[in-house]
């Protein structure tokens, strides 16, 4: 009896127990049978000539692909995809292998070994079913078990396929233009480090007849800076320089700033431009903003910025003549720069006219007379050494003609001086001024200080001089005049 008690108890234990649920088993596929399904598998993906559809993306996309595949029954498989590395037909190499279950697998050089790269996309994946002539895939690494669906090539799958290559190829053709604009701009950026007759004294970017330069451009943060003189204002003209600095955006064909350029009535919140003119060291600009002039963007030998009536000061009808309407350059204020400096250091051999050596460090003069009240009157450059040399000065009588934007010409040097100094050899003398003085470009004239200016060579960078208009109180009201392009 108490042996029955005890099976009893026992039985109702485990009647009360919770209830088990079993799994179905896999099917088991003996290495005939899965053999069999390789081969059938490889049959069936061979025989749609068409081709298959597969959409598939990696870790990281955000978009999937979209793959079009021709098995083919040499193993090898064509492959194009959406993706701007795959835009047509390669061949690659598949398989389907498998100790357990069917594989496929993709092998060599192919889109999903670019994506297994870049984003972790499987090569291999378990065909997990093949049913309704769809294929059911999963990776074979236990990734996650997403499904992938192979479904037979069609009319809508190409439609769909074709648009997204569509706008693939637009990506492409904006990426390529806008690495274009960018090299263009990056080519005028190098020209910076030119040097010699290749290099260019300002950075400018020319409106018509005027503009303003740009002094810095910062590649990493996309900014920068140009520097301006307000817009000319006859009323009241002002020239005191002020800079600004711009955040800049490449797009393909040009340059967007923000905030956007303003100038006067100008306002230019982007510029276009397909062409950089490497002799002219200009992009040439085909669009900014509202402007209405022709553009330039680069270097220049002259500034952008226009100082109005600047020349005035060569205009020898404009000033009463008197002895102190002069600017002048001399070899002891290293007045001369580039090969001016070598020129007037040769002369040295060769302007007395007993061929004695003028010392180093004797003092060379020229004055720029405007509308000299001596030697006839009228306008004429003087060379001065003093008389500790034993030599004085010598004058030839010559022409100022003020030339378009900022520049002067010195024309119709005299063969002969004004007056006969006969310690000067006057051959070497006027070939001297002329050489300094009468090159058929002129001179840029640029203001310095309260009373001094440059006149720059148009033709090479490092060549120009240093003039010093006479501050003596005859001359007060040219000094007074220059005065307003400094203050």
């Amino acid at each position: 009896m108490k042996k029955i008690l005890i099976v009893f108890a026992i039985s109702l234990f485990l009647s009360c127990g919770k209830e088990t649920t079993f799994l179905p088993e896999e099917t088991v596929l003996n290495k005939e049978q899965l053999q069999a399904q390789h081969q059938q598998y490889y049959e069936r993906l061979v025989a749609n000539e068409e081709g298959w559809f597969l959409n598939i993306a990696g870790e990281e996309s955000k978009d999937s692909v979209m793959l079009h595949l021709i098995f083919k029954a040499d193993n090898s498989v064509l492959i194009k995809s959406t993706t701007r590395e795959n835009m047509n037909l390669a061949t690659s190499q598949f398989r389907i292998d498998g100790d357990y279950q069917s594989l496929l697998k993709f092998e060599g050089t192919s889109i999903f070994s670019l994506m297994q790269y870049k984003e972790h996309a499987p090569e291999q994946f378990i065909i997990a079913d093949f049913k309704d002539n769809s294929v059911y895939l999963t990776r074979a690494d236990g990734y996650n078990d997403k499904i992938a669906l192979l479904t037979p090539f069609n009319i809508t799958q190409n439609q769909l396929f074709l648009a997204k290559q569509d706008s693939v190829y637009d990506l492409l053709e904006y990426e390529e233009a806008f690495a274009i604009t960018k090299g263009l701009f990056l080519d005028m950026l190098l020209e910076d480090f030119d040097k010699g007759a290749d290099k260019k004294r300002f950075k400018v970017f020319n409106i018509g007849n005027y503009g303003f330069h740009w002094t810095n451009v910062d590649t990493i943060t996309s900014k920068m800076t140009f520097e301006f003189v307000p817009p000319y204002n006859p009323v009241n003209p002002s020239y005191i320089k002020y800079q600004q600095t711009y955040s800049y955006e490449f797009f393909p064909g040009g340059i967007a700033f923000q905030p956007a350029i303003t100038y006067g009535m100008l306002e230019i919140d982007k510029i276009l431009f397909d062409t950089y003119d490497h002799d002219a060291k200009q992009l040439l600009v085909t669009e900014a903003g509202n402007v209405t002039e022709p553009v330039t963007f680069g270097y220049s030998n002259q500034e952008a910025f226009y100082y109005d009536g600047i020349t005035k000061i060569f205009d020898v009808t404009a000033w009463t003549a008197n002895a102190y309407r002069f600017a002048a350059a001399t070899s002891a204020t290293n007045s001369f720069k580039g090969r001016f400096n070598d020129i007037v250091a040769n002369s040295r051999s060769t302007l007395r006219s007993n061929g004695t050596l003028i010392p180093a460090a004797t003092n060379i003069s020229f004055s720029v007379r405007i509308n000299n009240s001596g030697s006839g009157g009228g306008s004429m450059i003087q060379i001065y050494i003093p008389p500790l040399a034993d030599i004085g000065n010598i004058t030839f009588k010559c022409d100022y003609e003020l030339v378009d934007k900022n520049r002067v010409k010195v024309k119709n040097l005299a063969m002969t001086p004004a007056a006969v100094n006969a310690n000067y050899n006057v051959t070497a003398t006027r070939q001297l001024i002329y050489d300094i003085f009468c090159g058929e470009s002129g001179f840029y004239i640029s203001p310095l200080s309260a009373s001094s200016f440059y006149m720059l060579d148009p033709d090479y960078a490092d060549d120009f001089l240093v003039l010093d208009i006479s501050t003596n109180a005859a001359n007060a009201d040219m000094i007074t005049y220059f005065q307003q392009y400094t203050r």
